[in-house]
């Protein structure tokens, strides 16, 4: 599901729990990735545009302060067509939703393990 390794390249975190930012960030460096978060939609769509080369995958809350996660997905099916993107949700009804309109997506369920998160991005599961 995510990119090929991509040099200087990063995972986006948009979320503004900064508890799940430190999960993903924690368990992403533990298998040797870099990850950078943002807390909105607006400087989710600057990071995007600035670094649409280097992003590996964005991993997207839906519930956002200035907007929804739907319509940043929205943006990035029209426009980043190339970026791989993981729906991080609580919500399974409204994750349902997300893959039936945008059949690409990936879910994650907050308060899942985190094997699972590793296999909603492809990654090999391996105790660290």
């Amino acid at each position: 599901m995510i990119r090929q390794a991509i040099p200087d390249g990063f995972f986006l975190i948009v979320d503004d729990d900064d508890s799940v930012c430190i999960f993903f960030e924690t368990v992403l460096k533990g298998h040797g990735l870099r990850a950078e978060h943002v807390s909105n939609i607006d400087d989710a769509q600057t990071m995007i545009n600035e670094n649409r080369d280097k992003i590996i995958c964005i991993i997207i809350d839906l519930n956002l302060p200035s907007g929804s996660g739907e319509d940043l997905i929205r943006e990035i099916e029209r426009n980043y067509s190339n970026i791989p993107y993981l729906v991080s949700t609580g919500e399974p009804a409204r994750a349902a939703k997300v893959i039936e309109h945008f059949p690409r997506a990936n879910v994650f369920y907050k308060g899942h393990a985190i094997d699972t998160f590793l296999t909603a991005l492809g990654l090999e599961s391996e105790r660290r």
